[in-house]
C-alpha cells in the first residue's frame, strides 16, 4: 500500500523552485510536472 504525500500549493512551490502564481497556470493548460525523488542510496 502506498500513501501519498499531499501538498499545499506553497509547500509544492518551495520544493520544485516554481512560484505560487505559475502552479494554477500549469493546471490550467494541464501541463503536469513529474519528479523523480531518490533517496540517494
Amino acid at each position: 500500500m502506498t500513501m501519498e504525500k499531499k501538498y499545499s500549493i506553497g509547500e509544492f512551490a518551495k520544493l520544485t523552485g516554481i512560484t505560487e502564481r505559475t502552479l494554477p497556470h500549469y493546471d490550467q493548460i494541464q501541463l503536469r510536472i513529474h519528479r523523480t525523488w531518490t533517496s540517494g542510496v
